[in-house]
C-alpha cells in the first residue's frame, strides 16, 4: 500500500496548477426565450476565442453550467442547450 501512495505522490507532484480561465461569455437577459417551460438566455462573447469575436451573439442556454469557459467551445445561431448538458 505504501508503494502505491508513493506512486500517486510522484504522479501528481509535477502536475500543472489549474488557473481559472477568464469569462468568455455572458448571458443576455433581455433576449431570453421559453423552451419547454425553461427560460433560456442568449450568449454574448466577452472576448475573442477560436473563430468567435467579442460581442458576437451565440445560441441559447439555461445557465452558465451549460458552456465551459475553457477552450473554444461555443453554441451558435438558434441552438438551445438546457438541463445538465455541458458543451
Amino acid at each position: 500500500m505504501r508503494a502505491f501512495a508513493n506512486l500517486v505522490e510522484v504522479a501528481f507532484r509535477g502536475a500543472p496548477k489549474r488557473t481559472k480561465d477568464p469569462a468568455k461569455f455572458e448571458l443576455v437577459e433581455d433576449e431570453a426565450i421559453p423552451v419547454g417551460g425553461v427560460r433560456l438566455r442568449r450568449l454574448r462573447a466577452l472576448r475573442n476565442f477560436g473563430v468567435v469575436k467579442a460581442d458576437n451573439l451565440g445560441g441559447y442556454v439555461e445557465g452558465l453550467h451549460n458552456l465551459s469557459s475553457a477552450g473554444a467551445a461555443w453554441i451558435r445561431g438558434q441552438a438551445a442547450v438546457s438541463s445538465r448538458t455541458l458543451c
